[in-house]
């Protein structure tokens, strides 16, 4: 009997605990546990913690594990391959869809400049190449590269 009265207490400590800590912003189901094991500790804790906001929540950004892995040293992302491209060459010929590749055979045969401009869905307006971060200096490297 002392048991079953003493597993009730414990219970009811851990409910209150719990609703407390979800009126305050915090985890439910965290908190029954901690006052199922510390009891009145754990209640007198999420008492005197401060109120979690949403804003508090929102305002810090959110990481993904996969931003956490660092691309493979010998493997280097090329953001460029994943588009297919439209350019207007030195001629004012327009073509495409193009990948990144007939766009470095063009800029290697000298018919893009860095002043011509270059277009992939997602852009909006076409662009100059010098305009995009980076490209140019991936038509230069490439070039070189090669």
């Amino acid at each position: 009997m002392k048991l079953l009265l003493t597993l009730l207490i414990v219970l009811t400590i851990s409910y209150l605990t719990s609703n407390f800590a979800a009126k305050r912003g915090r985890d439910r189901a965290g908190w029954f546990i901690l006052g199922f094991f510390f009891g009145i500790f754990a209640m007198a804790a999420v008492l005197i913690l401060p109120p979690l906001n949403k804003k508090d929540e929102e305002e810090q950004p959110q990481v993904k594990s996969s931003d956490l892995i660092p691309p493979h040293p010998l493997e280097p992302i090329d953001k460029f391959a994943d588009h297919q491209w439209h350019f207007i060459d030195v001629n004012g010929k327009q073509k495409g869809p193009v990948d990144i590749v007939d766009v470095q055979i063009a800029w290697d045969d000298g018919l893009l400049r860095n002043d011509c401009f270059v277009w992939h869905e997602g852009m909006g307006d076409w662009r100059k190449i010098v305009e995009i971060i980076g490209l140019e200096a991936r038509l230069r490297t490439a070039s070189i590269e090669d």
